[in-house]
């Protein structure tokens, strides 16, 4: 973070998060900050793409994986359900990116 975060444009990647909070409507997005936000009862489709790589060490919790009941022909199958997983991991990532960049103590 050290190396990126003198140039690193955080208000632009707040943007499109902020865009995904609904205020004041019934399907408002309620996740907690600090865990993976792992409410739906599956993986999402870039979960089984994104394991194994470097970058995303310590990135999935223990056992997200390979404890899912998935067959394999179903692990890339797009479900209505995954929008709102999706938004909340997004917003989860958000979270987390500025907290790490100190970019809550800037106002990001």
């Amino acid at each position: 973070m050290r190396l990126i975060e003198q140039d690193f444009p955080f208000e632009s990647l707040s943007t499109p998060p902020n865009s995904l909070i609904q205020v004041k409507s019934e399907s408002a997005i309620h996740f907690e900050f600090e865990a993976f936000p792992k409410r739906q009862k599956r993986p999402l489709p870039e979960d089984w793409t994104l394991r194994g790589l470097e970058f995303t060490r310590g990135y999935l919790p223990s056992g997200w994986i390979e404890e899912a009941q998935v067959d394999d022909e179903e692990r890339l199958l797009e479900l209505p359900s995954f929008l709102a997983a999706r938004k909340r991991r997004i917003l989860w990532l958000g979270y987390m990116i500025a907290k790490v960049s100190g970019g809550m103590r800037r106002g990001a």
